[in-house]
């Protein structure tokens, strides 16, 4: 019995627009949703399509991803992921990693594509991050 096909359960959870993978821009928000399988689903969970190319070859434009909601975290607490960002209020996706310098900790927003150039936060830029990236939910072939 364990070897004969298993219905496949998905779970539907919001699809907020776009996100762009790049330098921090406009998203476009268009509530709609998108499914996932059932044990990648929380209530704190929600899907982005990505837009530009600063993640690949890790992540692609058109990919949907499903991000944990966690406002407010701290960046150490999620050094070395990818989060769904607000840089000066514009949404970015980077890898978040927190180096210590003389003048304190710092903030080094990275894509994976190395062509793109790193993004440092001081304290003159109003930063926040919105959520992590959990898992890749789609991608076009």
């Amino acid at each position: 019995e364990h070897d004969s096909p298993q219905p496949l359960l998905a779970r539907v959870v919001p699809l907020y627009g776009s996100i762009p993978a790049g330098p921090p821009a406009a998203s476009q928000e268009q509530p709609d949703s998108y499914p996932v399988l059932s044990h990648l689903w929380t209530a704190d969970r929600y899907c982005l399509r990505l837009t530009f190319d600063s993640m690949e070859p890790t992540l692609k434009p058109g990919d949907i991803i499903l991000v944990h909601y966690r406002v407010g975290v701290a960046p150490e607490h999620v050094q070395g992921r990818v989060c769904a960002c607000l840089v000066d209020r514009q949404p970015t996706l980077k890898r978040v990693t927190v180096e210590d310098c003389e003048e304190g900790r710092r903030i080094i927003l990275r894509g994976d594509n190395p062509r793109v150039a790193p993004i440092v936060i001081d304290e003159h830029i109003d930063f926040s991050i919105q959520g992590v990236v959990v898992a890749l939910v789609s991608r076009d072939l």
